[in-house]
């Protein structure tokens, strides 16, 4: 039997070398692809919002007082030490989950109460400062509600003999 392919086109003896050329061109087209640069055009309407920072003015307004807290001593609560001999009661911790001695509730028997809406008021945002009874004609009312509050705490509320906020302290 005579062999169909002629020797001479055989193409499988420069498989090899094909396909060496062909992880050539790619391994060359993802390095072209990797290292090419591309630039943005600069535009003319590129310096709309360009301002430097020293061009800006802000005006810092102090709103409130800021005091230092003053801080408490908390003293250590005092530890007891019990006899070995003292009789410790314990808990049982009752399953929860059903079981065949499990009595099944009727729907109807079931009351649903419905939960009380809390009211969340952002305090940050409240645009109305509150007017204390002689401040409406105040030209600042904050000021004067101030004032007007810090009286009313001295003129009724004493703290007792000994504390130290007092100042007739022992």
């Amino acid at each position: 039997m005579r062999p169909k392919k002629n020797p001479k086109k055989d193409l499988n003896k420069k498989s090899g070398l094909f396909f060496v050329l062909g992880l050539l061109l790619v391994l060359g087209l993802a390095f072209v692809a990797l290292e090419w640069k591309t630039y943005e055009p600069k535009s003319i309407y590129d310096v709309s919002m360009n301002v430097s920072p020293n061009e800006i003015e802000e005006e810092i307004v102090d709103i409130f007082k800021i005091e230092k807290p003053k801080i408490k001593q908390v003293l250590p609560p005092e530890i007891k030490v019990e006899d070995n001999d003292v009789k410790i009661e314990e808990t049982d911790i009752l399953s929860t989950e059903a079981d065949t001695d499990t009595e099944i509730i009727d729907v109807e028997d079931i009351v649903v109460e419905d939960p009380i809406e809390e009211v969340n008021v952002n305090w940050i945002t409240i645009e109305e400062v509150p007017v204390f009874p002689g401040c409406e004609n105040a030209k600042d009312k904050r000021e004067c509600f101030n004032e007007m509050m810090q009286k009313h705490i001295k003129k009724n509320f004493r703290y007792p003999r000994g504390c130290p906020r007092d100042g007739n302290s022992r």
